[in-house]
């Protein structure tokens, strides 16, 4: 299959008008997949922010880094310059990063949702094949883990001392091979809970529990001016918590046995466009950074592909010598990071909010559909998205359309589910697919 993400492995009955995805709820499961190890093979730590943006860090372009000890972790990490959530919140993003799976396929597109039991996710495969794992998120003590618990022998919110829950998960299997998964914490939450000015605080605190309803809501020029001043000190406390995190791996040796990676699950708005917090699918929040520290000497660089979150599921299953699950929706990166790889290369994110939302990136360019309505927007002379350019480049906003549609009509049709295994559909859609590289 030609384009990315098109291992969605689609297989089609004798009058070929049946999709049928295989998933973990066919054959013998889990229990037949069991992930292979190796003696050796790295651990891995992944580091999530909730809310980190491309546009803070100068390893990404910032003129002025708003986190200098991530900024100092990029320079000795492979960069990826051209990386994309699948969802705008933290744990959509998670579980599709965690399962290689896209959201609609996944089950879990917005906060309140759950990840399918049925997806294998990369702590299941790891703890099959003998690796201790482990979650420590930010977050009320109890909170719902939403199925991303799956496959991690612990699991737990806090809101404080997460790099001391770290220390010890560590201090406690020294001479095990680990996937731990640290972080999550969130930005926007630290900047409700700073010094705004009330008038500016209950804007955002409105759109924040309930955006359908408070869209209409603009913020002023100085509101916005005070929203990312608010937002700069918020990212100056998390990336303290990082350096904490980090003090700890290092200690620990981890910096030299392990890989490393962190990552946005998700930007943030800032007032571009009118949209705050997680309200769009535009590059504010979908645009993210990702950062690979891979053990041993320095490994510092830039990929400028284009590549998804939830590759990294099937990235790193290779890199443990897991077996990477049938179903999984993810690209190896193995190929991109030692420079190959075969374009187009292509992401795709998508939200309920607004009616629905869905966004695909390709060659330079975003198309954004929000209902019924889409806008195209190019990089090079709009990096935040802010103008419309449908109507200047036709041509290319039918191709985005066109891809779009494709891909949507795939996610609704793969399911995890075993009532639903298969979706007919019909000969116009199958030639469509084919002449995109959806399918054979």
């Amino acid at each position: 299959m030609s384009l990315k993400k098109l291992s969605l492995l689609l297989m089609f009955g004798a009058l070929g008008s049946s999709l049928m995805f295989s998933g973990s709820c066919g054959g013998g499961g889990k229990t037949e997949r069991a992930a292979k190890s190796a003696a050796g093979d790295s651990s891995v730590v992944l580091i999530c922010v909730d809310g980190l943006r491309v546009d803070a860090l100068k390893a990404f372009g910032a003129e002025k880094s708003l986190a200098p000890t991530i900024d100092e972790l990029a320079s000795s990490s492979l960069r990826f310059q051209q990386a994309w959530s699948q969802s705008a919140s933290r744990d959509a993003s998670l579980a599709a990063l965690l399962s290689g799976l896209y959201p609609t396929t996944n089950g879990l597109v917005e906060p309140g949702q759950n990840l399918a039991s049925e997806a294998t996710t990369l702590a299941e495969a790891a703890s099959t094949a003998g690796y201790a794992t482990a979650a420590f998120l930010d977050g009320e003590e109890g909170s719902a883990d939403h199925g991303l618990a799956q496959g991690f022998e612990t699991f737990s919110h806090r809101k404080s001392g997460l790099e001391e829950a770290v220390d010890g998960f560590l201090s406690a299997h020294p001479d095990q091979k680990l996937l731990v998964l640290a972080g999550g914490w969130s930005l926007q939450d630290a900047i409700l809970e700073g010094d705004l000015e009330e008038a500016l605080l209950s804007k955002l605190s409105g759109r924040s529990l309930a955006p359908a309803e408070h869209a209409g809501e603009s913020l002023t020029s100085a509101e916005i001016e005070a929203l990312h001043s608010a937002y700069a000190a918020a990212l100056g406390r998390v990336d303290a918590e990082v350096g904490a995190l980090l003090r700890v791996l290092k200690n620990r040796g981890m910096m030299d046995r392990a890989t490393v990676l962190l990552f946005g699950s998700n930007g943030m708005a800032l007032g571009e466009g009118g949209e705050v917090f997680s309200e769009t699918l535009a590059p504010a929040v979908t645009h993210v950074p990702l950062l690979m520290h891979r053990p041993g000497e320095d490994h510092g660089g830039d990929i400028s592909r284009v590549v998804e979150l939830m590759d990294l599921a099937p990235t790193l299953e290779k890199m443990m010598s897991l077996e990477i699950p049938v179903e999984s929706q993810g690209s190896d990166l193995g190929a991109l990071i030692e420079g190959q790889g075969q374009p187009p290369y292509v992401a795709f994110s998508e939200s309920d909010l607004k009616g629905g939302m869905k966004a695909v990136v390709m060659d330079g360019m975003q198309m954004r559909r929000v209902g019924e309505n889409s806008i195209l927007c190019e990089f090079a002379s709009d990096p935040l998205c802010l103008k419309d350019l449908s109507s200047q480049f036709p041509e290319r906003a039918r191709v985005l359309e066109e891809h779009l549609g494709a891909w949507s009509k795939m996610v609704a049709a793969a399911s995890l589910d075993p009532d639903r295994k298969s979706e007919n559909l019909d000969e116009d859609t199958l030639e469509q697919l084919k002449s995109l590289g959806y399918i054979q």
